[in-house]
């Protein structure tokens, strides 16, 4: 049976859809994808198991009481746990942001933040954070985080 390209690439993009999840229109959205019944259970896990790797999202508490979203955090605490063992020797954590290598969708990603020890002369990131802007007060979320 003879299946000409247009109808493969069809099929391809079809099956696609099916598949991935759909585009949220800000970074905030993605929590509702992220915690959805169809497709947290795929997206909120390390290799399919039941560690989660996506940690929830990232709030700064105003002067008002009310709240501003800042991002979303994401890192393996099963892998940080076992870590802690040996964190007394690390004497250097590197933090990194980087402006172009991000999703360029949804547009409001500023960044992706990156929090990383050196171990044994190893560079292991610990925590990856999308972050909506470059302020001072959503680094120190991500500290603040990480201190937790």
């Amino acid at each position: 049976m003879y299946i000409g390209r247009p109808a493969a690439l069809r099929a391809i993009a079809g099956a696609r859809h099916r598949n991935n999840p759909p585009i949220p229109d800000s970074l905030a959205d993605w929590i509702n994808i992220l915690n959805s019944n169809e497709w947290g259970p795929r997206l909120r896990y390390v290799n399919g198991s039941m560690t989660p790797f996506y940690q929830g999202p990232l709030e700064l508490l105003r002067d008002d009481g009310s709240t501003r979203f800042v991002g979303l955090v994401f890192t393996n605490n099963t892998f940080m746990q076992e870590l802690n063992a040996h964190l007394e020797g690390v004497r250097t954590m590197c933090m990194d942001g980087t402006f172009q290598i991000r999703p360029r969708k949804p547009a409001d990603i500023e960044q992706l933040f990156t929090v990383q020890i050196i171990f044994n002369n190893v560079a292991i990131p610990i925590i990856h954070a999308l972050l909506v802007d470059r302020q001072t007060e959503s680094y120190i979320r991500v500290l603040q985080f990480l201190r937790c």
